[in-house]
């Protein structure tokens, strides 16, 4: 894929891409590693395989994709590791300090 940000015109094939506008996404929002995974494009198509950390940044992998200009879909065999998708947030605990410390 070129650096400008979008994608070839009528790419034949997959392009397995080690950088471009999906990774470079990726490793600045995410600051994943390369490797971590894998971007393959055929006709505006991108379709993701490889590992997260968490469950959660499944979602978040797919849509930073879906944002680059001239992506017209995603898919995607991403795996977790850890699944927080049942973890609530709760109260924020902040230690408390008497006036005057």
């Amino acid at each position: 894929m070129p650096r400008g940000g979008r994608l070839p015109d009528g790419a034949e094939g997959p392009v397995r891409e080690p950088s471009g506008p999906a990774h470079d996404v990726l490793r600045s929002a995410l600051w994943l590693e390369p490797g971590t995974i894998v971007v393959d494009v055929r006709d505006a198509v991108v379709c993701l395989s490889g590992a997260v950390d968490n469950h959660s940044l499944i979602d978040i992998v797919v849509r930073l994709c879906r944002a680059v200009d001239g992506v017209e879909s995603v898919t995607h065999t991403l795996t977790f590791d850890f699944d927080d998708s049942r973890i609530r947030p709760g109260p924020a605990h902040f230690a408390r300090r008497s006036p005057g410390r």
